[in-house]
């Protein structure tokens, strides 16, 4: 199911017409930018600790910066200081943006809390028609706790992975887009994948989405902090990212764009699992292409 609900390339490849122009992708970045450096005053004024991740570090690390074909800015968080970002995003900056948390509404089955810049345009593809927010956004993934068995990890691990992608498949068949349904008339390899994800769509359409939510969020309960190992469930898969409780243990600060921001202390640990050999620039046609169906950001 999850290569079903992740095959990024199949729909990049679809439509070259939306991939987003060097132009645009640089005026997005700048927005990113403004973003994390709100993002980062709101954690200091709170005392709140976070550290940057996934394909940010990973520029930061190997550019300096954006990776230049990246289009979005990911930050992580211990569940301590994660459940503090709508209040304090709400005192600092009530107008300028609107947090929504994960799986908080039925036509809206994001995995991970989302930050989004009033007064932009970001629409998704195969979001078009969830009921969400359409606008740049930052995403804010939290760290948990998990047990140190790997068979209770693996249970919880398939719990939580059927859950979120049921949900969101679900979602996406009920609210399916206009312009994904355009397009299945003239791609036929398109319309084959399509018609794949309807049909997990429907198959999981059986359980409500909240009871998938429910499901899903059961498995973040748990809470040692004497445990081995922790993760970030929803950045990837539950098991994706499990790592030494020691490599989230403090922050170390790093280069981003002519800024300092902080980092897992661990993270060499962190950006191998993730991506390998991470310092490495991937070869022209292996870089991921972004689309979008609508993007205003001046």
């Amino acid at each position: 199911m999850s290569k079903i609900a992740s095959s990024k390339s199949v729909v990049s490849s679809s439509f070259p017409e939306l991939v987003i122009s060097d132009e645009k992708l640089k005026k997005l970045q700048n927005k990113l930018l403004e973003m994390l450096k709100d993002f980062d005053f709101v954690c200091k004024k709170h005392g709140l600790e976070y550290m940057i991740c996934g394909g940010t570090l990973l520029g930061a690390v190997r550019h300096k910066g954006f990776i230049p074909w990246d289009d979005d800015v990911d930050v992580m968080m211990r569940r301590e200081f994660y459940e503090k970002i709508p209040e304090a995003f709400s005192k600092e900056f009530k107008d300028k943006y609107q947090v929504c948390l994960e799986m908080s509404g039925i036509g809206d089955p994001s995995s991970s809390m989302k930050i989004y810049f009033n007064g932009t345009k970001y629409v998704e593809l195969l979001a078009e028609k969830w009921d969400k927010p359409h606008a740049v956004f930052l995403d804010v993934f939290c760290i948990v706790d998990v047990p140190d068995s790997k068979f209770r990890r693996k249970i919880k691990g398939i719990k939580y992975d059927i859950a979120s992608k049921c949900a969101a498949l679900s979602v996406e068949r009920k609210m399916i887009s206009d312009t994904v349904r355009n397009k299945m008339k003239e791609d036929k390899k398109f319309k084959k994948y399509i018609k794949r994800r309807r049909r997990m769509g429907f198959i999981a359409s059986f359980l409500p989405v909240k009871a998938w939510y429910s499901i899903a969020k059961r498995q973040l309960k748990y809470k040692n902090d004497k445990s081995k190992f922790q993760a970030i469930p929803s950045g990837i898969r539950y098991n994706r990212e499990v790592l030494e409780r020691e490599v989230f243990a403090s922050t170390v600060t790093v280069e981003f764009e002519g800024l300092k921001f902080p980092a897992p202390v661990g993270w060499e640990t962190y950006l191998k699992n993730l991506y390998g050999d991470f310092e490495s620039v991937p070869a022209e046609d292996k870089r991921e292409r972004h689309i979008a169906v609508e993007l205003e950001v001046d």
